[in-house]
């Protein structure tokens, strides 16, 4: 993580839980928007489907990313390892 400048110590574990978080949340995120995401899988249903119309799905990713951001500069003020 040295490219962002944040200290992080890779383990498998962490990886792991990483990797499947994201999937979740990236396929949740698109379940908004997308008939054919099944985020219960193998359940054929998709409840979350319409609850969003597009432009309110692309406000919540905007504001998403907006956060992300903060956390990072947050995260960058706070670490002394750079």
């Amino acid at each position: 993580m040295k490219f962002f400048m944040l200290s992080y110590e890779a383990n498998f574990p962490k990886m792991l839980i990483s990797a499947m978080l994201g999937i979740w949340f990236h396929n949740l995120l698109d379940a908004f928007t997308a008939p054919d995401i099944y985020v219960f899988y193998p359940l054929k249903i998709n409840p979350f489907f319409g609850l969003l119309s597009r432009s309110a799905a692309g406000w919540l990713y905007s504001v998403s990313f907006v956060l992300a951001l903060l956390l990072y500069t947050y995260r960058l003020k706070r670490n002394d390892d750079f």
